[in-house]
């Protein structure tokens, strides 16, 4: 039935995945990773998404689904964007790691932004066993970071970076058992904003800042 839209769950991942009392505002939205695990991202050890298939709203019967219908000046979901990715961290097959869909949506389902996650499960560090996790986003408006570092993006783009932990694996009854160096980014385009996040658990020997500043200076130089 094509792409389906994925219902961000807030409250969870505020705790789950911004680890160690992060607000909400820690985290540029759209937020794709406030949520719960699918098998898939339950499987790889790291925090994920609980897709589910959200109610038709009346008439909204053909919402956006992609970044042209919602006037993006990039596309979150261009599998393109993994050649931005530092080739150390990169699939070696990108192919194979099809970027997921992910879009949030405001309470009454009416697609807010767009979403993608791009996720190595190919390659990790010898004594390693999380999955490199990167969550590109674009919307009119942006939760903005919480004392980010100002920086610049590409030629000159003004923006904010900001480095943290956050839980990447839970035990049965939901405790946090490992955290990972996190990254995310935003920047303000010539429409609306573009935020990128990272969690790398899987290569220690990379910060997630150089992956968001590589992935972010991709997307300000294709949206100018």
């Amino acid at each position: 039935m094509g792409t389906r839209f994925v219902r961000v769950v807030a409250g969870l991942l505020a705790v789950a995945f911004l680890g160690g009392g992060c607000g909400d505002s820690d985290r540029p939205g759209p937020d794709p990773t406030r949520s719960t695990e699918t098998a898939e991202d339950s499987a790889g050890g790291a925090e994920g998404t609980n897709e589910q298939t959200q109610p038709v709203v009346l008439g909204d019967l053909d919402p956006p689904r992609d970044a042209r219908e919602l006037g993006a000046p990039f596309d979150p979901c261009d599998s393109g964007l993994w050649q931005a990715v530092p080739e150390r961290v990169r699939p070696p097959e990108p192919g194979e790691d099809e970027p997921v869909v992910l879009s949030p949506q405001d309470n009454e389902g009416t697609p807010q932004g767009l979403t993608c996650k791009f996720a190595n499960h190919q390659t990790s560090a010898e004594g390693t066993d999380g999955v490199l996790r990167v969550y590109v986003s674009w919307g009119r408006t942006l939760r903005p970071l919480e004392s980010p570092e100002r920086t610049t993006f590409g030629s000159g783009t003004p923006g904010a970076i900001k480095r943290s932990r956050a839980v990447f694996r839970r035990d049965s009854e939901g405790n946090p058992t490992a955290t990972a160096p996190k990254c995310a980014a935003e920047a303000e385009l010539s429409e609306g904003e573009a935020a990128v996040s990272v969690l790398n658990p899987a290569f220690p020997d990379v910060a997630p800042c150089d992956v968001a500043r590589a992935v972010m200076d991709r997307v300000v130089e294709s949206s100018s």
